[in-house]
């Protein structure tokens, strides 16, 4: 279920996602300089010169931007490539990326071709979104950069994610991330280790199959299209867009569709918050009551709300009955509502 609804995702406004289509001066520099003491020439018998094969075995192995491990890409989302480098110039391996938060997934297997003078290129026809474009991949000094040239993105891929932009690439750590008490390795709550509450993969599929099962990809663009004026029409919509990208790392339109909190499904902690600007805490303190169909009297609040996919306007303050929270709104209400006033 999970998979299909990430699909589902509207890209309209998604951001930063366009691949560049130059290659970069200073890796050019790099380039014939690495290459100039890699590979030396010589001249064949009829006077012309020769140059021989670099040697870019060395390269094998695990890469990741950051150079963080498998373990923490898995918990935190980034971008890593596999590599295998054979008779010094034959390049064989795999890319794949995760997207923090969302836990959405890229792919471009079966990356082969030669190595010459520092650089590959690879054409790809499907990312698992069906994004297609040229991987152009320089091998320079400690690190591999991947830029991805003439990205094209499929039109039924709502979601705006895929594999496109450039990629800087490190060795991989060897510093292995140990899962603390009641988790397993992908950060997941093993079974009965804890108070039972749910994956953070868990609640979006629940929220997902709540408020959009019964919608196709293409009615649920034409209905974030409709919203789309009232969003833009609060006075939040700059900060709120602003926090998303630069706290949250998400830059399609999961702030839309999703919401800030899943305050109806977890307990949370002051320490939860603890990087949220005061907009965001009124937000989720206010999302409580959208959940349950609140009409804000406040145009502003009222607006950023018509502009959230999942919000159903039924009440009115006079009408709005808070007995319908569960605990975990009871108690997070409690708490944003403490956060707030300070």
């Amino acid at each position: 279920m999970k998979k299909y609804y990430l699909v589902v995702v509207a890209c309209i406004c998604a951001l930063g996602m366009t691949a560049c289509g130059n290659r970069a001066t200073q890796g050019q520099s790099e380039n014939e300089r690495f290459s100039a003491e890699q590979g030396q020439e010589d001249e064949s018998s009829d006077g012309n010169p020769m140059v021989e094969i670099q040697n870019y075995e060395h390269y094998s192995g695990d890469w990741s931007v950051g150079g963080i491990s498998h373990d923490t890409l898995l918990r935190d989302g980034g971008a890593e490539l596999h590599c295998t480098i054979i008779n010094g110039n034959e390049f064989s391996g795999r890319m794949y990326t995760q997207q923090e938060l969302t836990d959405r997934v890229a792919e471009i297997d079966g990356i082969a071709g030669t190595i010459e003078n520092g650089e590959l290129y690879y054409n790809f026809e499907d990312d698992g979104f069906e994004g297609s474009g040229t991987l152009y991949i320089q091998f320079l000094e400690n690190r591999i950069r991947i830029e991805v040239l003439d990205y094209h993105m499929a039109e039924s891929n709502l979601s705006g994610y895929g594999i496109s932009g450039v990629y800087e690439m490190t060795r991989l750590s060897e510093t292995v991330w140990i899962p603390e008490v009641g988790q397993d390795p992908s950060g997941d709550v093993l079974p009965g280790t804890t108070k039972g509450e749910l994956t953070y993969a868990e609640m979006l599929d629940k929220f997902y199959e709540r408020h959009y099962s019964g919608m196709s990809p293409e009615e649920l663009e034409t209905f974030i299209n409709l919203r789309a004026d009232y969003y833009r029409a609060s006075t939040y919509h700059d900060e709120v867009v602003y926090y998303w990208e630069n706290t949250r790392e998400v830059r399609d339109v999961a702030n839309v569709l999703e919401p800030l909190y899943f305050t109806d499904m977890k307990y949370y902690t002051k320490e939860d918050f603890a990087d949220d600007p005061p907009l965001i805490i009124n937000l989720a303190k206010n999302e409580i009551y959208a959940r349950w169909g609140y009409i804000f009297k406040n145009q502003d609040l009222q607006n950023y709300f018509m502009g959230c996919a999942w919000y159903e306007p039924l009440y009115t303050a006079e009408e709005f009955d808070t007995s319908v929270f569960n605990e975990y709104e009871r108690k997070n209400l409690e708490l944003l509502a403490e956060l707030d006033a300070q």
